[in-house]
């Protein structure tokens, strides 16, 4: 049953039992559909985008006061749908933006990750003890194991071990990113 309240010149109505707004939802629930249907092109959000007005029309009908029911909903659904299709947008966007920073934009960025990682293991190599400094500086120039071990007067192992520790540092101090193109720039290292 629907109240209709004459307040001064306009009439305001009020949904006050589960049969009135069962009579207002069989009433517009299909031109209200059809109207979302052919403003989005598919049905699924557009029957979820009717039903989301219908329910927030229940939980808010003791609080409105309408003068037409048609036009609260058509104006609800119209805005839902404007607003579904904005988000869609934005996420079409943000996945066209996603693949090219995926797939074009690795290799322009390879530069920036790479100075980056520079700055920031000349940094870490003073909080290195010196011998593992002095072997990593000689394996990134490209010195073999042996070599560096000829230069410094210390065994391979030694060497290795220096390099193991290296790492391990340097893989808690960079952020994961960074190592991952550490290690792929200087795989060869390790």
């Amino acid at each position: 049953m629907l109240i209709v309240v004459r307040k001064t010149s306009k009439f305001t109505i009020k949904i006050n039992s589960e049969k009135a707004f069962k009579n207002i939802f069989e009433e517009y629930y299909r031109p209200l559909f059809f109207y979302a249907k052919n403003i989005l092109k598919d049905e699924a959000p557009a029957d979820d985008i009717v039903q989301e007005s219908f329910f927030q029309l229940w939980e808010k009908r003791e609080k409105l006061e309408i003068s037409s029911v048609s036009g609260l909903l058509y104006t609800d659904v119209r805005h839902r749908c404007l607003n579904y299709l904005k988000h869609e947008k934005i996420k079409e966007k943000h996945v066209l933006y996603e693949k090219y920073k995926t797939e074009d934009n690795i290799d322009s960025m390879l530069p920036l990750y790479e100075e980056e990682l520079m700055r920031q293991i000349n940094n870490l190599l003073d909080h290195l003890p010196n011998q593992q400094q002095e072997v990593l500086k000689f394996k990134i120039n490209g010195d073999s194991i042996s070599d560096i071990a000829e230069k410094m007067g210390i065994s391979a192992n030694t060497v290795k071990t220096h390099l193991l520790k290296a790492r391990k540092f340097l893989r808690s101090k960079l952020k994961n990113s960074l190592y991952i193109v550490f290690l792929i720039k200087y795989s060869d290292i390790f």
